[in-house]
């Protein structure tokens, strides 16, 4: 895997390698020049490392001057890898301070998962102390407490842990052979097209009323029925994302347009049924706490998120488009399920019929 380097405040990082053998480094410099350099370094370190390990040994021994004799004599000495003066609650702080945060939010919940992680194994018990039976024991102590996928992201950090305290000091790493969490496949469904018809058709300000006194912080109001309804078939024929929908302009309509917060360039159809809001199409909602309501609000009268509209949306012009033009609606690239940059050169009027079709078919203008 090609490594990069992109600079976070007055320093470029060293980025190589994903999961549990990712590598990152501060180069220490704000010169691009420099740092191109160092990468240069630090790449051929990791080729010889790979490709020709005693090389790499040999380097790093006349590095440190140690001859291959002081080197065997170490590693005779069993209590090099095996009893390490470190607690697990020293351990847990000495691998947050190596790890490179690119936001605060994300720095608190590696944080407060390390602290579980080293509470539940013991927080003064030594790093060496630490076996494969512990591990276990912890995973099915989190059972009654947590989901599978839950368990499972705790593991993955345990695994850095252990794997960077492996790493540096050499101690077995007891995850090696610990029991894995099985995490069950979600199947995610779209909407049905009737109910999701049938919902956005009925909006109804007297039922807002009545619901607004079961589920006071929702906002069911007069004003947002109208604001839901105009929403929610808005999202129905674009399969645009809130943030997005929220965003929309009369220009987003005319040819390609570019999805918020991404360079993705995306299609949208003006189809009938969304014509006929007018303006009031526009800025239906102005900030997240707006349209998150308005989810809410969908999700109590549906039992969907508004993922499922999306997937309505795409699983409905299946059948209609190719799949390279039903990509590009997406926003996905052509090989990949991966949200891409291309456009892919699709098929527009294709693409414009196909969700023009689907729109007077679940939904005709009378």
């Amino acid at each position: 895997m090609k490594s990069r380097i992109y600079k976070r405040g007055n320093s470029y990082i060293y980025d190589r390698g994903s999961g549990i053998k990712r590598v990152r480094i501060s180069l220490h410099t704000a010169n691009r020049r420099f740092a191109e350099e160092r990468q240069r370094s630090l790449d051929q370190e990791h080729w010889l490392k790979v490709n020709c390990p005693g090389l790499y040994i040999q380097n790093l021994l006349d590095e440190k001057g140690v001859t291959l004799d002081d080197l065997i004599l170490s590693l005779n000495d069993r209590t090099i890898s095996k009893n390490v003066d470190l607690t697990l609650v020293a351990a847990g702080v000495e691998f947050l301070e190596q790890e490179i945060f690119e936001t605060d939010s994300t720095e608190k919940q590696k944080t407060h998962r390390i602290d579980l992680v080293v509470d539940g194994l013991g927080r003064t018990k030594s790093v060496s102390e630490i076996s494969t039976r512990d591990l276990n024991i912890w995973q099915k102590s989190l059972k009654s407490k947590y989901a599978p996928s839950t368990r499972h992201t705790y593991m993955r950090v345990a695994k850095e842990l252990f794997a960077y305290l492996s790493n540096t000091y050499g101690i077995d790493n007891p995850c090696d052979n610990a029991k894995a969490v099985s995490v069950p496949v979600k199947v995610h469904s779209s909407i049905p097209t009737k109910l999701l018809m049938d919902t956005i058709n009925n909006v109804d300000p007297g039922s807002y009323e009545i619901l607004a006194e079961e589920y006071p912080k929702f906002a069911f109001t007069e004003e947002n029925a109208r604001k839901d309804q105009i929403f929610w078939t808005l999202l129905a024929f674009t399969g645009a994302s809130p943030i997005d929908a929220c965003n929309i302009t009369p220009s987003d309509f005319e040819g390609i347009s570019q999805r918020q917060k991404s360079n993705i360039r995306v299609k949208y159809v003006l189809v009938d049924q969304l014509a006929k809001f007018g303006g009031d199409l526009f800025n239906i909602f102005t900030g997240r706490g707006q349209y998150s309501n308005s989810g809410k609000r969908f999700k109590v009268l549906t039992g969907f998120t508004f993922k499922a509209i999306r997937r309505f949306f795409l699983n409905e012009l299946e059948s209609k488009l190719a799949r390279r033009d039903l990509k590009a609606l997406a926003g996905h690239s052509e090989k990949s399920n991966v949200l891409d940059t291309n456009y892919l050169n699709a098929d527009e009027s294709a693409m414009e019929k196909g969700v023009r079709d689907l729109a007077n078919e679940v939904m005709p203008i009378a």
